[in-house]
Protein backbone atom coordinates (compact mmCIF):
# COMPACT_ATOMS: atom_id res chain seq x y z
CA UNK A 1 0.00 0.00 0.00
CA UNK A 2 1.23 3.48 -0.86
CA UNK A 3 1.47 5.76 2.16
CA UNK A 4 0.89 9.51 2.17
CA UNK A 5 3.91 11.59 3.18
CA UNK A 6 3.17 14.49 5.53
CA UNK A 7 5.08 17.28 7.25
CA UNK A 8 3.97 19.51 10.09
CA UNK A 9 5.60 22.89 10.56
CA UNK A 10 5.52 25.79 12.99
CA UNK A 11 7.25 29.14 13.47
CA UNK A 12 10.52 27.26 14.01
CA UNK A 13 10.64 26.43 10.29
CA UNK A 14 10.88 28.74 7.31
CA UNK A 15 7.98 30.33 5.48
CA UNK A 16 8.36 28.02 2.46
CA UNK A 17 7.17 24.56 3.50
CA UNK A 18 8.63 21.33 2.07
CA UNK A 19 6.73 19.71 -0.79
CA UNK A 20 4.68 16.69 0.29
CA UNK A 21 1.33 14.97 -0.06
CA UNK A 22 0.10 16.99 2.91
CA UNK A 23 1.40 19.73 5.20
CA UNK A 24 -0.10 20.69 8.57
CA UNK A 25 0.76 24.17 9.84
CA UNK A 26 0.65 25.38 13.44
CA UNK A 27 -1.72 28.32 13.72
CA UNK A 28 -2.38 28.99 17.40
CA UNK A 29 -1.58 27.89 20.94
CA UNK A 30 -3.52 28.35 24.14
CA UNK A 31 -5.40 31.58 24.75
CA UNK A 32 -3.35 34.15 22.90
CA UNK A 33 -0.44 32.83 20.82
CA UNK A 34 -0.63 33.00 17.03
CA UNK A 35 2.28 31.76 14.94
CA UNK A 36 3.99 34.70 13.26
CA UNK A 37 4.61 32.53 10.20
CA UNK A 38 1.24 30.84 9.91
CA UNK A 39 -0.20 32.94 7.08
CA UNK A 40 2.88 32.58 4.86
CA UNK A 41 3.39 28.90 5.67
CA UNK A 42 -0.28 28.13 5.03
CA UNK A 43 -0.15 29.92 1.69
CA UNK A 44 2.99 27.96 0.83
CA UNK A 45 1.28 24.69 1.77
CA UNK A 46 -1.49 25.44 -0.70
CA UNK A 47 1.10 25.58 -3.48
CA UNK A 48 3.43 22.78 -2.38
CA UNK A 49 1.10 20.09 -1.01
CA UNK A 50 -1.91 18.20 -2.29
CA UNK A 51 -3.64 18.84 1.03
CA UNK A 52 -3.14 21.39 3.76
CA UNK A 53 -4.30 21.48 7.35
CA UNK A 54 -3.88 23.67 10.42
CA UNK A 55 -3.41 22.74 14.05
CA UNK A 56 -3.96 24.30 17.46
CA UNK A 57 -1.67 23.45 20.38
CA UNK A 58 -4.01 22.94 23.33
CA UNK A 59 -3.50 24.59 26.71
CA UNK A 60 -6.61 23.33 28.53
CA UNK A 61 -5.68 25.03 31.79
CA UNK A 62 -5.48 28.45 30.12
CA UNK A 63 -9.07 28.94 28.95
CA UNK A 64 -12.16 27.13 27.71
CA UNK A 65 -12.18 24.81 24.72
CA UNK A 66 -14.82 27.01 23.12
CA UNK A 67 -12.71 30.17 23.30
CA UNK A 68 -9.57 28.45 22.03
CA UNK A 69 -11.45 26.77 19.18
CA UNK A 70 -13.11 30.05 18.19
CA UNK A 71 -9.80 31.93 18.08
CA UNK A 72 -8.20 29.09 16.10
CA UNK A 73 -10.99 29.20 13.53
CA UNK A 74 -10.79 32.99 13.33
CA UNK A 75 -7.07 32.78 12.50
CA UNK A 76 -7.29 29.88 10.05
CA UNK A 77 -10.54 30.75 8.24
CA UNK A 78 -10.79 27.16 6.98
CA UNK A 79 -12.64 26.10 3.87
CA UNK A 80 -13.88 22.68 2.82
CA UNK A 81 -11.13 20.43 1.58
CA UNK A 82 -8.76 21.46 4.38
CA UNK A 83 -8.37 19.83 7.79
CA UNK A 84 -8.20 21.02 11.41
CA UNK A 85 -6.25 19.34 14.20
CA UNK A 86 -6.10 19.56 17.97
CA UNK A 87 -2.55 19.02 19.25
CA UNK A 88 -3.11 17.58 22.73
CA UNK A 89 0.31 17.10 24.31
CA UNK A 90 0.18 18.74 27.74
CA UNK A 91 -2.41 19.76 30.30
CA UNK A 92 -2.32 20.97 33.90
CA UNK A 93 -5.90 19.75 34.38
CA UNK A 94 -6.64 16.26 35.64
CA UNK A 95 -7.48 13.48 33.22
CA UNK A 96 -11.26 13.82 33.49
CA UNK A 97 -11.22 17.59 32.94
CA UNK A 98 -8.73 17.34 30.08
CA UNK A 99 -10.96 14.72 28.45
CA UNK A 100 -14.01 16.96 28.82
CA UNK A 101 -12.02 19.85 27.34
CA UNK A 102 -11.04 17.78 24.28
CA UNK A 103 -14.66 16.71 23.77
CA UNK A 104 -15.82 20.33 24.00
CA UNK A 105 -13.20 21.39 21.42
CA UNK A 106 -14.47 18.80 18.96
CA UNK A 107 -18.06 19.89 19.59
CA UNK A 108 -17.18 23.49 18.83
CA UNK A 109 -15.33 22.62 15.62
CA UNK A 110 -18.31 20.59 14.40
CA UNK A 111 -20.67 23.46 15.18
CA UNK A 112 -18.60 26.27 13.71
CA UNK A 113 -16.85 24.50 10.82
CA UNK A 114 -19.39 21.99 9.49
CA UNK A 115 -18.17 19.74 6.71
CA UNK A 116 -14.48 20.30 7.45
CA UNK A 117 -12.27 17.35 8.39
CA UNK A 118 -10.83 17.40 11.90
CA UNK A 119 -8.76 15.12 14.12
CA UNK A 120 -6.59 14.90 17.21
CA UNK A 121 -2.84 14.55 17.76
CA UNK A 122 -2.36 12.45 20.88
CA UNK A 123 0.43 10.28 22.28
CA UNK A 124 0.30 6.86 23.87
CA UNK A 125 0.06 8.20 27.42
CA UNK A 126 -3.24 9.98 26.86
CA UNK A 127 -4.49 7.21 24.57
CA UNK A 128 -4.25 4.71 27.44
CA UNK A 129 -5.77 6.71 30.30
CA UNK A 130 -8.95 8.63 31.09
CA UNK A 131 -7.85 11.64 29.04
CA UNK A 132 -8.26 9.73 25.79
CA UNK A 133 -11.18 7.58 26.92
CA UNK A 134 -13.53 7.06 23.97
CA UNK A 135 -12.24 9.99 21.90
CA UNK A 136 -12.70 7.88 18.77
CA UNK A 137 -16.36 8.75 19.18
CA UNK A 138 -15.55 12.47 19.04
CA UNK A 139 -12.76 12.71 16.48
CA UNK A 140 -12.76 10.97 13.09
CA UNK A 141 -8.98 10.69 12.90
CA UNK A 142 -6.07 10.02 15.26
CA UNK A 143 -2.59 11.40 14.55
CA UNK A 144 -0.06 9.54 16.71
CA UNK A 145 3.61 10.29 17.50
CA UNK A 146 6.02 7.38 17.98
CA UNK A 147 9.65 7.63 16.97
CA UNK A 148 11.60 4.42 16.25
CA UNK A 149 14.78 6.48 16.59
CA UNK A 150 15.74 9.88 17.93
CA UNK A 151 18.32 10.29 15.18
CA UNK A 152 17.86 12.29 12.01
CA UNK A 153 16.54 10.29 9.08
CA UNK A 154 15.81 10.92 5.43
CA UNK A 155 13.93 7.68 4.71
CA UNK A 156 10.17 7.38 4.66
CA UNK A 157 8.73 4.16 6.17
CA UNK A 158 7.49 1.71 3.56
CA UNK A 159 5.01 0.09 5.95
CA UNK A 160 2.64 1.59 8.49
CA UNK A 161 3.96 0.00 11.68
CA UNK A 162 3.96 2.30 14.72
CA UNK A 163 4.52 0.66 18.09
CA UNK A 164 1.39 1.00 20.22
CA UNK A 165 1.14 0.62 24.00
CA UNK A 166 -1.22 -1.92 25.51
CA UNK A 167 -4.49 -0.92 27.15
CA UNK A 168 -5.72 1.67 24.66
CA UNK A 169 -8.78 3.48 26.03
CA UNK A 170 -9.31 5.84 23.10
CA UNK A 171 -11.50 3.51 21.03
CA UNK A 172 -9.14 3.20 18.07
CA UNK A 173 -7.21 0.01 17.37
CA UNK A 174 -4.52 2.02 15.61
CA UNK A 175 -3.89 5.55 14.39
CA UNK A 176 -4.63 6.98 10.95
CA UNK A 177 -1.47 9.10 10.81
CA UNK A 178 1.89 8.10 12.29
CA UNK A 179 4.42 10.80 13.12
CA UNK A 180 7.59 8.72 12.89
CA UNK A 181 10.28 11.41 13.18
CA UNK A 182 10.90 14.79 14.75
CA UNK A 183 14.16 15.16 12.83
CA UNK A 184 13.40 14.28 9.22
CA UNK A 185 16.26 15.62 7.13
CA UNK A 186 17.39 17.13 10.41
CA UNK A 187 14.68 19.78 10.40
CA UNK A 188 11.08 18.56 10.23
CA UNK A 189 8.41 16.53 11.94
CA UNK A 190 7.36 13.90 9.41
CA UNK A 191 4.43 11.49 9.29
CA UNK A 192 2.93 8.83 7.06
CA UNK A 193 -0.72 7.91 6.68
CA UNK A 194 -2.88 5.14 5.32
CA UNK A 195 -5.57 7.70 4.47
CA UNK A 196 -6.18 8.99 0.98
CA UNK A 197 -6.14 12.66 0.06
CA UNK A 198 -9.89 12.44 -0.44
CA UNK A 199 -10.37 11.09 3.08
CA UNK A 200 -8.22 13.89 4.51
CA UNK A 201 -10.11 16.47 2.51
CA UNK A 202 -13.63 15.20 3.09
CA UNK A 203 -13.48 13.23 6.32
CA UNK A 204 -14.19 9.78 4.93
CA UNK A 205 -13.11 6.88 7.12
CA UNK A 206 -11.08 4.01 5.64
CA UNK A 207 -13.28 1.23 4.31
CA UNK A 208 -10.75 -1.53 4.97
CA UNK A 209 -8.36 -2.30 7.79
CA UNK A 210 -4.68 -1.89 7.01
CA UNK A 211 -2.31 -4.61 8.11
CA UNK A 212 -0.16 -3.35 10.97
CA UNK A 213 3.04 -5.04 12.04
CA UNK A 214 3.50 -4.00 15.65
CA UNK A 215 2.13 -4.43 19.13
CA UNK A 216 2.95 -6.16 22.40
CA UNK A 217 5.42 -9.08 22.22
CA UNK A 218 5.19 -12.21 24.41
CA UNK A 219 5.42 -11.38 28.11
CA UNK A 220 6.37 -14.80 29.52
CA UNK A 221 9.50 -16.85 28.85
CA UNK A 222 8.75 -19.56 26.30
CA UNK A 223 5.76 -17.79 24.77
CA UNK A 224 6.04 -17.36 21.01
CA UNK A 225 4.10 -15.07 18.69
CA UNK A 226 3.94 -16.12 15.01
CA UNK A 227 2.69 -13.98 12.14
CA UNK A 228 2.39 -14.57 8.40
CA UNK A 229 3.08 -11.72 5.98
CA UNK A 230 3.09 -11.09 2.23
CA UNK A 231 6.42 -12.14 0.77
CA UNK A 232 8.83 -9.28 0.45
CA UNK A 233 6.94 -7.00 2.87
CA UNK A 234 9.07 -7.45 6.01
CA UNK A 235 12.80 -7.63 6.62
CA UNK A 236 13.52 -5.63 9.79
CA UNK A 237 12.18 -6.03 13.33
CA UNK A 238 12.49 -3.88 16.42
CA UNK A 239 11.91 -4.41 20.13
CA UNK A 240 11.42 -1.33 22.35
CA UNK A 241 11.83 -1.50 26.13
CA UNK A 242 12.54 1.60 28.23
CA UNK A 243 13.54 -0.10 31.49
CA UNK A 244 16.62 -0.72 33.62
CA UNK A 245 15.69 -4.42 33.53
CA UNK A 246 16.74 -6.52 30.54
CA UNK A 247 14.75 -8.78 28.24
CA UNK A 248 15.96 -11.11 25.51
CA UNK A 249 13.71 -11.73 22.52
CA UNK A 250 14.41 -14.21 19.73
CA UNK A 251 13.23 -13.19 16.28
CA UNK A 252 12.90 -15.90 13.63
CA UNK A 253 12.23 -15.21 9.95
CA UNK A 254 11.25 -17.87 7.43
CA UNK A 255 11.76 -17.89 3.68
CA UNK A 256 11.40 -20.89 1.38
CA UNK A 257 13.67 -19.32 -1.21
CA UNK A 258 16.21 -18.38 1.42
CA UNK A 259 16.46 -21.92 2.72
CA UNK A 260 14.25 -21.97 5.78
CA UNK A 261 14.48 -20.12 9.06
CA UNK A 262 17.12 -17.80 10.47
CA UNK A 263 17.13 -16.36 13.98
CA UNK A 264 18.59 -13.52 15.98
CA UNK A 265 18.42 -12.59 19.67
CA UNK A 266 17.78 -8.98 20.71
CA UNK A 267 18.63 -7.82 24.24
CA UNK A 268 16.74 -4.69 25.27
CA UNK A 269 16.70 -2.49 28.36
CA UNK A 270 19.46 -2.44 30.94
CA UNK A 271 20.96 -0.12 33.56
CA UNK A 272 22.09 2.43 30.97
CA UNK A 273 18.64 2.84 29.43
CA UNK A 274 17.97 5.97 31.50
CA UNK A 275 20.55 7.85 29.43
CA UNK A 276 18.83 7.00 26.14
CA UNK A 277 15.99 8.86 24.45
CA UNK A 278 12.74 6.87 24.71
CA UNK A 279 12.08 4.34 23.35
CA UNK A 280 15.00 2.05 24.08
CA UNK A 281 15.00 -0.05 20.95
CA UNK A 282 17.10 -2.74 19.30
CA UNK A 283 16.59 -3.85 15.71
CA UNK A 284 17.52 -6.81 13.54
CA UNK A 285 17.55 -6.82 9.76
CA UNK A 286 17.56 -10.10 7.87
CA UNK A 287 19.26 -10.71 4.55
CA UNK A 288 16.19 -12.63 3.35
CA UNK A 289 14.16 -10.89 0.67
CA UNK A 290 10.97 -12.97 0.67
CA UNK A 291 10.05 -13.59 4.31
CA UNK A 292 6.61 -15.23 4.45
CA UNK A 293 6.30 -15.63 8.22
CA UNK A 294 8.14 -14.60 11.36
CA UNK A 295 8.01 -15.24 15.08
CA UNK A 296 8.95 -13.41 18.28
CA UNK A 297 9.76 -15.37 21.46
CA UNK A 298 10.72 -14.18 24.95
CA UNK A 299 13.72 -16.28 25.99
CA UNK A 300 14.90 -14.41 29.11
CA UNK A 301 13.60 -11.78 31.52
CA UNK A 302 10.29 -10.87 33.12
CA UNK A 303 8.57 -7.63 32.04
CA UNK A 304 6.12 -7.90 34.95
CA UNK A 305 8.91 -7.12 37.44
CA UNK A 306 9.52 -3.52 38.59
CA UNK A 307 12.81 -2.01 37.51
CA UNK A 308 15.29 -0.01 39.61
CA UNK A 309 12.94 2.97 39.50
CA UNK A 310 9.94 0.95 40.63
CA UNK A 311 8.34 1.01 37.19
CA UNK A 312 6.71 -1.91 35.42
CA UNK A 313 7.37 -1.22 31.74
CA UNK A 314 5.62 -2.93 28.86
CA UNK A 315 7.77 -3.80 25.82
CA UNK A 316 6.68 -3.28 22.24
CA UNK A 317 7.60 -4.62 18.82
CA UNK A 318 7.31 -3.48 15.24
CA UNK A 319 8.40 -4.68 11.83
CA UNK A 320 8.74 -3.09 8.42
CA UNK A 321 10.53 -3.21 5.08
CA UNK A 322 13.74 -1.28 4.63
CA UNK A 323 15.92 -0.96 1.58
Amino acid sequence: MSLLHLYDVSAYQGTTVPAADAVFVKATEGSSYTSSRFARQYASAKQRARHRGAYHFARPEASSAKSQADRFLDVVQPVRGESLWLDLEASELNQARTHAWAVAWADRIRDQAPGITYGIYMGGGYATNDTGQGLAGEYPFWWYPQYPTSKSTSKWPSTFSPWLPGGLTCGWRRPHIWQFSSAFNGAYDASVSTLTIDQLAHGGRPTTEVDVYGGIPPLKVGERYTRTCPKGSINIWGIAYDSTNTLTYRIAAHSNKGGGEIKSDLVVGGPNSESDVWPKKQTWKTSLTDVDWFSIELVAGDPSQPDANGRVVQPGWDASLTD
